[in-house]
């Protein structure tokens, strides 16, 4: 009887292992990779800012970040050394550290909100290209406009064919918003309807300067 209880834990045992022979080791990190500093332009928020709007009447709009500026860190996969899903539902994969760069304002009370996120992204795993991407997204009692830039194409320019941009912003030289003239501006796609009116403004140098909000025009006044 003690023989086949031996026999029994030394059969669970050896399964046991066998199975963590098959599951997936931990990803690994080979190298990292900052945001470049040509895409750090197009960032110029700092912690401890209130942005003042102005709306078509004359009425202000604070803007405040409570949490600032934040730097996490993100992990762009440049091999795939594992894919087992019936073992452990994942995979595993060598990495290159990236940045993930971002920050949120809010109006108090919360009437709008918006966030600006700057990082890296693969563009070719195998050639090992990437590019930097800034994404601006503002909301309020629904959606108001979501715009995306490539800040940084890092030397890969021939490769702007495989980027792919789910919410591309036209490039306007100027916008006056209650008139106030602003330039090299990056647009939203307007988003319009029978009730809506709604449109989001950016601009390398100064970040948000502007959003339409239906009837309401908003342009950014300064900053304290």
């Amino acid at each position: 009887m003690k023989s086949i209880i031996y026999f029994l834990l030394l059969n669970s045992l050896m399964l046991i292992q066998s199975c963590d022979d098959t599951s997936c080791p931990p990803d690994k990190k080979v190298g990292s990779i900052n945001i470049s500093d040509t895409s750090l332009m197009f960032f110029p928020y700092e912690n401890n800012l209130t942005l003042v709007f102005k709306d078509n009447a004359g009425e202000e709009v604070s803007f405040r970040s409570n949490m600032g500026v934040k730097i996490e860190e993100l992990k762009l996969a440049v091999k795939y050394t594992c894919s087992e899903l019936k073992y452990d539902g994942r995979t595993s994969f060598e990495y290159l550290e990236g940045q993930y760069k971002s920050v949120l304002f809010s109006t108090v009370p919360e009437k709008f909100s918006f966030t600006i996120s700057l990082f890296t992204e693969v563009l070719d795993r195998e050639k090992r290209l990437f590019y930097d991407k800034l994404v601006i997204d503002l909301s309020s009692t629904g959606y108001i406009g979501r715009g995306e830039i490539v800040t940084d194409y890092r030397g890969n320019d021939s490769f702007k064919d495989k980027v792919m941009i789910d919410y591309p912003m036209e490039i306007m030289d100027s916008i006056v918003l209650n008139n106030k003239v602003y330039r090299d501006i990056y647009a939203t796609e307007l988003f319009d309807g029978e009730q809506f009116n709604r449109q989001v403004y950016f601009s390398k140098v100064k970040g948000l300067v502007g959003f339409k909000f239906d009837s309401t025009i908003y342009n950014l006044d300064r900053i304290e």
